[in-house]
């Protein structure tokens, strides 16, 4: 049954997410008075049109746009008129249609979904954090690997770690890099386990497979390498947050993923292994819906502000690609690049992600589907 739920969840919440970020291009355009023929949530066939809405453009033309639901429910568009680059160009002569408007407002529409899903994702993140709180690493031991030192030891979930090697600790990174470095081969801790204070040392154990090692901020170094473990696998405790700061930590969000964009792009090689694709997300979703509905909001928050930053970038397909060809176009004082250089910068952008999807996708099969 949770599978089920699990499966509707993801469908729903990604068609809404969808809806928002096509509805920041149908806005835009309409503001500029661009022909919209139609609204589509998915590709593949036409499964119902709920909506058919009649617009009186400039000059008493009239647009019918179709609001539709389609078959696959992987992404979803709006066609706006003269949209397709031609070989002749005729495409700039077509009345309200985008490309017989000026680059910049070319540009706004193209940005306008993007931002729309941003916003969006912020707005359900400070929702959801001013709601329910925020999930804050934490010191608690939450689970425990088998056959490592700290199980052996006596180290029990629910356990607080205060102090590793005398240091004090109050969330995991600390108390990682500390087991990191411990010299001798021993740490000695300070637990808290229901008020009572406990004392150990353990033995630590290099663990089975290299990991990747860690800057002062917690970010990964690039390299990797087997290093001093314990076992412990630290939770999350729930905070509860004032208005202001909920606002912050959501506002902050799109910063971060920025970031970790931009860290990935400079390692190629971590891309595959480190992003998550369709399979990823459902894999996550189901994760999310057996944690409750604050983990559902939040997931589809990120995944919000994760669809809008990566629609930027500039790929043929993306909204980030089109953005630049427009860009060139407003700094080439009018002049558009070739037809063949067009179709040939969006192909290869179809090309790429393509092959990124297919990669992606079965690198989270391996990673969510497949046995261990």
């Amino acid at each position: 049954m949770t599978i089920i739920l699990s499966i509707i969840t993801f469908i729903v919440m990604f068609a809404i997410l969808v809806a928002v970020h096509e509805w920041g291009h149908y806005l835009a355009a309409r503001y500029f008075k661009m022909a919209v023929s139609e609204f589509s949530i998915g590709f593949g066939p036409k499964m119902k049109t709920w909506r058919r809405k009649l617009t009186t453009m400039p000059n008493d033309d009239r647009v019918t746009t179709d609001f539709n639901v389609r078959s696959v429910p992987l992404g979803g568009f709006v066609k706006i008129e003269g949209m397709e680059p031609q070989p002749d160009g005729s495409e700039t002569k077509i009345i309200h249609g985008f490309y017989s408007k000026p680059p910049i407002q070319r540009i706004a529409v193209l940005f306008a979904g993007p931002l729309f899903s941003i916003v969006f994702g912020v707005l359900v993140i400070f929702l959801t954090v001013a709601s329910f709180g925020i999930d804050k690493p934490s010191n608690m031991v939450e689970q425990l690997k088998l056959k490592y030192p700290a199980v052996e030891a006596g180290i029990k979930p629910g356990d607080r770690i205060l102090k590793v090697n005398g240091e004090p600790t109050t969330e995991p990174f600390s108390a990682t890099m500390a087991i990191r470095k411990s010299t001798g081969g021993t740490v000695s801790l300070e637990v808290d386990r229901l008020g009572t204070p406990l004392q150990f040392t353990i033995k630590t154990r290099l663990s089975d497979e290299p990991q990747d090692l860690l800057d002062s901020d917690g970010l990964p170094t690039g390299q990797k390498a087997k290093v001093p473990m314990l076992g412990i696998v630290f939770g999350a405790e729930k905070v509860r947050m004032p208005i202001g700061e909920a606002f912050s930590t959501a506002v902050e969000i799109p910063i971060i993923s920025v970031q970790r964009l931009l860290y990935r792009l400079t390692q190629p090689a971590k891309i595959i292994e480190e992003t998550t694709g369709v399979v990823g997300m459902a894999a996550v979703t189901n994760k999310a819906v057996e944690a409750g509905l604050s983990s559902v909001l939040t997931i589809c928050g990120m995944i919000s502000i994760s669809l809008g930053i990566t629609n930027l970038l500039p790929i043929g397909m993306l909204d980030g690609g089109q953005i630049l060809l427009a860009v060139i176009e407003l700094f080439n004082r009018g002049k558009r690049l070739s037809y063949k250089l067009q179709t040939t910068f969006l192909t290869a952008g179809m090309a790429f992600m393509l092959v990124l999807f297919l990669l992606i996708t079965r690198q989270d099969i391996i990673r969510f589907v497949l046995p261990k």
